[in-house]
């Protein structure tokens, strides 16, 4: 029997047991404004593969979903912001204060 929390393969939020925020998801590593067009794009590719683009391009949002599954949803940030962070330089990394919402660092990244 499936539990309230338990999401199907297709569902946006569902979580893979390989889905960890220290394994990369692209190698490319984003060092500046001069990858930037090369990394932007292969990070939405893996995330569009992985279903989490929503998180950086605001079709996914929180408050789209039940209590219960606003907090996958933040586990789900959680994870994209970890990727986000596992494929940047050190450098870079430095430069985000308080990254809690991958959406806003991705959009920092952009500028």
């Amino acid at each position: 029997m499936r539990g309230k929390t338990d999401l199907d393969h297709n569902h946006p939020l569902f979580l893979h047991p390989s889905n960890t925020t220290g394994a990369p998801i692209i190698s490319i590593q984003l060092t500046g404004s001069e990858n930037y067009s090369t990394w932007s794009p292969a990070m939405e590719i893996q995330l569009l593969g992985k279903k989490k683009l929503g998180l950086i391009d605001e079709t996914l949002k929180k408050g789209d979903f039940s209590t219960e599954l606003g907090h996958q949803c933040d586990r789900c940030n959680a994870i994209v912001l970890g990727w986000i962070m596992s494929s940047m330089s050190k450098e870079l990394i430095t430069g985000i204060l308080y990254p809690r919402d991958a959406r806003k660092v991705w959009e920092d990244l952009k500028e």
